[in-house]
């Protein structure tokens, strides 16, 4: 299922915030993702909580408009994740229906490692949802202090 799925709703009630195996099969942007949930084989996109990186656009003629640090951060993403086994918490759903929720890997919650490298910014709106708005906060701090990209 993809951004606007009925089923998102769904499946953050049967999984509630319990951690689920799941592999990432593709990165459009830094902070979304495209997963498939394992043991049941459901194809989401989701949206990193709580984590707003800066956007990419695909033009109607196929080429891609990034904003400044854009790809850097695509390429943080999918250098670390993709096609690799995940931990997936889902936290909700945004008004369009796309999954918002959390991506640990073996190093860590991948969105506290954007924000500490300067490549993402906390976005308040999803970042209540969050189990931790308040590491996002220092975490998004530490990237500021350190003048990386965005700062």
């Amino acid at each position: 299922k993809g951004p606007g799925s009925s089923a998102a709703p769904g499946l953050v009630a049967a999984f509630g915030r319990q951690p689920q195996e799941a592999i990432i099969e593709h990165v459009p942007s830094g902070s979304f993702l495209r997963a498939l949930l394992l043991p049941g084989f459901e194809q989401v996109t989701l949206s990193l909580c709580g984590t707003q990186c800066p956007p990419l656009k695909r033009g109607e003629d196929g080429v891609e408009e990034a904003a400044p640090f854009a790809r850097e951060a695509r390429f943080f993403v999918e250098s670390r994740l993709l096609h690799r086994s995940v931990q997936i918490a889902l936290q909700g759903v945004d008004k369009n229906g796309t999954l918002l929720g959390t991506v640990l890997h073996e190093q860590g919650n991948i969105s506290l490692e954007l924000l500490r490298v300067g490549l993402a910014r906390v976005a308040d709106w999803s970042s209540q949802l969050s189990d931790n708005p308040k590491e996002l906060r220092e975490a998004e701090r530490q990237g500021e202090g350190g003048r990386v990209p965005l700062w």
